[in-house]
């Protein structure tokens, strides 16, 4: 059931209508029957907030308060064309023709084309609906609900999902909303390669979730969180096969825009695990690793106005292996210049590439020496020489010369990291990047300031 049939369910199925894609509608959907004689007002309020299209049934119905509109209903079952939901009760409270202040429902089924989705248990808080007017076609920003709440969910089809709970808060066109979900299952059909997706916690903190929704099912930009927002998730496991193929600790995503545009924004991802795999299994097995554990690390500064993106240290540290360290100052990455692709407008201020081994490079040594049946030292000798020689065949050495002496003291074991730096003397637009590295090395030491440093 989509995003239509979502929506007619109103405050019973507020989430769904949120996340669910637009079907187009019959030309003229029949008019709801009209109400029993002597109906409950309670009831014809939520006639009302269902709208014309939804045909509502129970089979027993208890007004428990009517002057704020307390109402329990039994057996409930809200129809539409695209399809319908059925609830074995459905307690309201706070029920008006356009809003509901506390909803809840047990035991609801969707029951569409594609299987039944179902709900242990359905929570709905400060609900509001403001209707499409004028032509105007539903969207997930006409919902806003204080709170919602699902447990239990199973969601058929050929990638079965379950999740045990579901929490959303804050839910409204231009609202900083949360969101958190907990064990999540999903089984990816056959022949997809991953078999099992499992994930403990995730919670998304500060982001216009509305306006989000609504820009994604318009296949626009979702709007810039409206203040400092985090997303963060545990426990994600993948398996194939009946076996773990990787794994995810934690992830930490963090940032904050502030009035003038700039955004700045941290990442870290911890404990990520590939098992081997057809492929890697051979590398592996060959340096002497059972699994890769690794860790990634980031944090970037972008000014919207100017364009200037500062990345200030994105690494990628495996354990027992090395760390790959990149940062970057870059200006002129404006909107439209990155849209453009106009690599005369982005201009490079530096850059840096940085190595430092964990080990890598001594077990791959050892795994040359044992082959060639040579001493490590002369296995060293023969792989600092022929970087030499490929650095000389490069042109006359001096502009070289500090990349070279790096490098060499690398392979000879003198140092464990390496660094590799670019600094322009002035703002290098990214179109000159080819032709200053075609042009030599002296011009490219001119031109882009190269250098490197062993440690």
């Amino acid at each position: 059931m989509r995003w239509r049939a979502y929506l007619a369910l109103a405050g019973l199925l507020a989430c769904g209508a949120a996340l669910a894609q637009e079907r187009p509608a019959p030309a003229a959907p029949p008019p709801a029957p009209a109400a029993p004689a002597g109906e409950p007002e309670a009831v014809r309020a939520l006639r009302a907030l269902l709208g014309p299209g939804t045909r509502l049934t129970y089979a027993a119905a208890e007004v428990i308060e009517p002057v704020r509109g307390t109402l329990r209903l039994r057996e409930v079952a809200l129809i539409q064309p695209e399809g319908r939901a059925t609830a074995a009760e459905l307690l309201l409270d706070g029920l008006r023709a356009e809003a509901v202040e506390e909803a809840t429902a047990r035991g609801v089924v969707l029951h569409g084309p594609e299987g039944e989705v179902r709900m242990d248990t359905l929570r709905l808080a400060g609900f509001s609906l403001r209707r499409p007017a004028g032509g105007e076609a539903p969207r997930p920003d006409m919902i806003r609900a204080d709170a919602l709440r699902v447990e239990g969910l199973t969601v058929p089809g050929e990638t079965p999902v379950a999740l045990a709970t579901l929490v959303v808060e804050d839910y409204g066109a231009g609202r900083p909303g949360r969101a958190r979900l907990e064990g999540l299952e999903i089984r990816p059909a056959e022949g997809g390669g991953l078999d099992r997706v499992s994930l403990e916690r995730l919670e998304v903190r500060g982001l216009d979730l509305a306006g989000t929704l609504t820009a994604l099912a318009g296949q626009e930009v979702p709007p810039p969180p409206p203040g400092p927002y985090s997303l963060e998730a545990e426990g994600l496991s993948l398996g194939q096969g009946g076996r773990p193929v990787g794994a995810l600790g934690t992830l930490r995503l963090g940032g904050e825009v502030t009035a003038d545009g700039t955004e700045s924004g941290r990442l870290a991802l911890r404990d990520i695990r590939v098992e081997p795999f057809p492929g890697l299994d051979e590398w592996l097995r060959r340096f002497g690793y059972a699994a890769l554990l690794a860790d990634l690390t980031a944090e970037t500064r972008y000014e919207r106005g100017t364009g200037r993106l500062e990345i200030g240290a994105l690494s990628l540290a495996a354990r027992e292996v090395g760390a790959l360290s990149l940062s970057l100052d870059l200006e002129g990455a404006t909107a439209e210049a990155l849209e453009a692709q106009d690599l005369d407008a982005m201009r490079l201020r530096a850059l840096a590439l940085r190595y430092a081994d964990h080990s890598l490079y001594g077990r791959f040594v050892r795994e040359q020496a044992r082959q060639t049946r040579q001493a490590e030292p002369q296995v060293r000798r023969q792989l600092a020489a022929q970087a030499a020689a490929a650095l000389a065949a490069e042109g006359e050495g001096a502009a070289l010369a500090p990349v070279r002496e790096a490098i060499l003291r690398f392979l000879h074991g003198e140092a464990r990291e390496v660094e590799f730096v670019l600094r322009p003397p002035r703002p290098l637009p990214l179109s000159e990047l080819p032709t200053a590295a075609a042009a030599g090395p002296a011009e490219l030491q001119r031109l882009l300031g190269l250098g490197a440093t062993a440690r």
